[in-house]
């Protein structure tokens, strides 16, 4: 998260994620799914621009960035059903006060992607409203609240890169010493996470452990052999752009490719930024929707 403050306002910047591992382990009594992923933080933000207002209300408006590249697959949900006014809700009855916030967004993040946007935009009005209604709470205590709220957004409370287990709200931070230049892609198809988990076959086939090795020894050729992401068939089923793009990214001169979270986005691990240049040039000829290019933080 990049923070600062505008006179009354906090403008915060909410970054994407994406997942270098995820292996789906088993379906919980409580209707989540047992997990182990590693995720690691991207420069493609949202901006969010909080000030607190008079009254126990919550406001949210969104606008598209200037250029008007962005289209949002569907609406933003309203109320309660949207992310951010949840957060800040429920960061209120947590607290036990009553305040109100005006919240302007700018989406930059595309949605039913698996990028992680609507989990880093609660997690960025969580921080702002925290500052701005002078909680003065520790950061573990925003994380109980955080985990309440949805399942990865304790991650983008955390740092840059790390390990997530249980539901996603069990979180270990990892000193990942491999800087990647990456590629997205986000084809004009999304998919819901819910129904992406709903038709998984869970059961561990594979483990974190050498990827984690390999991203604290800075070995970018070792962390390419040992993406995963055990989600990206069970994607391929439900959406057909999945596998246009595994054929696509095969014939890309990329270094590595996955899937990131549920989908339906991919991203390209390149050699450096002038690859990543070159190959999103490339990749946009072909048109498999959006292009970006991003690097990990």
């Amino acid at each position: 998260m990049i923070i600062r403050h505008r006179g009354s306002q906090l403008v915060i910047q909410a970054p994407a994620k994406i997942n270098l591992f995820l292996d789906v382990l088993a379906r919980r009594s409580d209707g989540f799914h047992e997990l182990e992923t590693v995720i690691c933080a991207i420069d493609l933000y949202d901006t969010l621009v909080l000030e607190a207002i008079e009254g126990d209300q919550v406001t949210l408006e969104m606008t598209a960035p200037g250029n008007g590249v962005q289209q949002l697959r569907e609406p933003l949900p309203e109320g309660e059903q949207n992310i951010i006014v949840k957060a800040l809700h429920q960061l209120a009855r947590s607290a036990g006060v009553s305040a109100g916030m005006a919240v302007g967004l700018t989406k930059r993040i595309p949605s039913s992607a698996g990028l992680g946007g609507a989990s880093s935009d609660a997690a960025a009005a969580l921080l702002g409203a925290a500052q701005l209604w002078k909680l003065n709470w520790s950061r573990a205590r925003l994380f109980e609240v955080a985990a309440e709220v949805g399942s990865d957004v304790p991650f983008f409370l955390n740092g840059s890169a790390a390990i997530c287990r249980g539901r996603g709200e069990i979180v270990a931070g990892v000193n990942n010493r491999s800087r990647l230049h990456l590629v997205l892609v986000h084809p004009p198809q999304g998919l819901s996470t819910a129904r992406v988990f709903a038709a998984c076959r869970p059961g561990r086939s594979a483990a974190s452990g050498p990827l984690l090795e390999a991203m604290e020894a800075g070995n970018r050729g070792r962390l390419v052999e040992l993406l995963h992401n055990s989600l990206q068939a069970t994607a391929a089923e439900l959406e057909p752009w999945i596998g246009k793009l595994e054929e696509l990214l095969a014939d890309s001169g990329c270094l590595g490719y996955q899937m990131s979270g549920s989908g339906t986005s991919f991203f390209a691990i390149c050699g450096h930024r002038r690859h990543a240049r070159q190959l999103a040039a490339w990749l946009r000829g072909m048109q498999p929707g959006r292009v970006d290019c991003a690097t990990t933080l």
